[in-house]
């Protein structure tokens, strides 16, 4: 405080006293003649609201991170079929006619046309360790790529895994 308790003999000016009793931080603007050395109460609040400020988009940003695990958990665990997928992206392209082939309609996120795509792709590499499209879950489980999905449905594994039955055409 830059107000010094003054003695009942002293004499001091009206402002100076309320300064005190007030424990107001910022006594009366002195006669110095550089203001640089006193606090500014508007370089205090600026600082407060730029902390409010920070911490506030430090929250958003967690909590944001937190609901797009959270979409990515449901999608996965919520759907029999869920692909995560680019709309251009050739392979993306592969693994969803798989599916159509089966006469299946999986869940599809489009990560190019979501403005958290990029977002939900940081929580599939966590998940199954690449950044690459599609990734296709069955059953809330990691099926893979575009390249497993086809190796699946070749092999009936696919067909196994969804429940359904599949006519060979060789024995036709």
């Amino acid at each position: 405080m830059n107000t010094v308790p003054f003695k009942s003999t002293q004499k001091i000016h009206k402002q100076e006293f309320i300064s005190v009793i007030r424990s107001d931080p910022y006594p009366p603007y002195s006669q110095s003649s550089d203001r640089r050395d006193q606090p500014s109460r508007m370089k205090v609040t600026m600082m407060m609201v730029m902390m409010v400020l920070a911490i506030s988009v430090y929250l958003d940003s967690a909590s944001a991170a937190s609901s797009v695990g959270e979409f990515v958990d449901k999608t996965i665990n919520n759907n029999k079929i869920a692909i995560f997928s680019k709309t251009y992206c050739p392979y993306c392209r592969r693994a969803k006619a798989v599916f159509k082939e089966l006469n299946q309609v999986p869940y599809v996120v489009e990560l190019d046309e979501r403005d958290d795509g990029s977002k939900i792709q940081d929580v599939l590499v966590n998940i199954v360790g690449k950044r690459t499209v599609p990734q296709v879950f069955i059953n809330g489980k990691h099926l893979g790529g575009s390249d497993e999905t086809v190796e699946a449905y070749e092999s009936g594994l696919l067909a196994k895994l969804l429940g359904i039955e599949t006519v060979d055409h060789d024995d036709l």
